[in-house]
């Protein structure tokens, strides 16, 4: 087995009990697979160390676990450290309000209140307050009004 394989499992393991997925206990690993929409064999083989994922089951996975997906392509030898030029601080206008509120541990269900909440703040601080939503590309294309 290859050890830099078994280092980025063990590593994979310990980001995904920390994001609230235990895969030691039964359905830890399909719910982690079914929140990213992977594969749940391809899932639990990379896993184990058995494979390296392909770059867009890391980008689920790092979607879902909050990861940087430069830290993970270069965790799991996919990359290498020089291969990614410096990553650009993110604008506002790059945010997604759902993200962020699952970052921060909001239960799905009440995400849409943190996401009314931040976009009345804003409102209320913006220059020229706005009608609606701040904008689609903040909110994951999901607007917090219904």
């Amino acid at each position: 087995m290859d050890d830099q394989l078994q280092e980025f499992a063990d590593w994979l393991r310990t980001k995904a009990a920390a994001a609230g997925y235990d895969i030691e206990t039964r359905g830890g690993l399909s719910a982690l697979a079914k929140a990213a929409g992977t594969d749940r064999g391809q899932t639990g083989r990379a896993f184990r160390g058995e494979v390296r994922p392909s770059i867009d089951s890391q980008r689920a996975w790092a979607r879902v676990l909050g990861i940087p997906l430069h830290e993970m392509l270069v965790r799991s030898g996919t990359l290498q450290a020089d291969d990614i030029p410096d990553a650009q601080v993110a604008s506002p206008a790059d945010l997604d309000l759902y993200d962020v509120a699952r970052k921060f541990g909001i239960p799905e269900e009440r995400r849409h209140l943190f996401v009314e909440t931040v976009e009345s703040m804003a409102n209320t601080f913006a220059e020229t307050p706005k009608s609606g939503t701040i904008s689609q590309s903040q909110t994951g294309g999901l607007s917090a009004k219904r």
